[in-house]
């Protein structure tokens, strides 16, 4: 974590035009090979969520973590690629959305199993988690901007889509109050702005 800290630290100092080359090798594992001069292959909806399926869920997690460290120590310096971030993160909500709620009803239904540490189950929690905390922080930052509504696929749209699932989830269980905080806090940001509300 200090490493990371020292370099943003330097790259805080940098003009935003030279911040690409370090924003492309950020998200070179989502990035097709051959394609590292831009972020342009994750533009595309269907393209971001192409990449994030064929991406481990580990280094998913890292370039999760990653972005959250960027955007709050480089801020508007990267705005210009804020939209390709979200659609990123949302790809990740969409592609691991609904497997990771199955897995939180499994690990409730059988309280002999909590001994049992599922690394799979873990890393996708661990992975959504950093998603939604992705999330909040880029519409905390950006909604006031452009930038997040040029997002592929319609901002409101992208963002429901997979927070719907996760909503209803959230809804049905039973002593969940307290398991997805994260998930409120996007919701919460979001219905901050009449034009995202559902």
């Amino acid at each position: 974590a200090a490493r990371r800290a020292t370099i943003l630290s330097f790259l805080a100092a940098l003009d935003p035009s030279e911040l690409d080359a370090f924003l492309v090798l950020m998200f070179r594992p989502l990035l097709p090979s051959g394609g590292l001069d831009s972020l342009a292959p994750l533009r595309g909806r269907e393209d971001a969520e192409r990449a994030v399926a064929a991406c481990s869920e580990s280094r998913v997690s890292g370039l999760l973590q990653l972005l959250r460290a960027v955007v709050a120590k480089l801020g508007y310096r990267v705005e210009a690629n804020a939209g390709t971030f979200l659609g990123v993160v949302l790809a990740v909500l969409a592609a691991r959305g609904e497997a990771e709620e199955e897995a939180v009803e499994d690990e409730d239904e059988e309280e002999e199993e909590e001994d049992v540490v599922d690394g799979s189950k873990s890393r996708r929690k661990r992975e959504r988690h950093l998603a939604l905390k992705c999330c909040k922080e880029l519409l905390d930052q950006f909604a006031e901007s452009d930038v997040l509504w040029a997002v592929d696929g319609g901002l409101k749209e992208r963002l429901w889509a997979p927070l719907g699932s996760h909503l209803e989830s959230l809804a049905g269980s039973s002593g969940g109050q307290a398991r997805s905080p994260a998930l409120l806090e996007v919701v919460a940001a979001a219905c901050a702005y009449p034009s995202l509300r559902a």
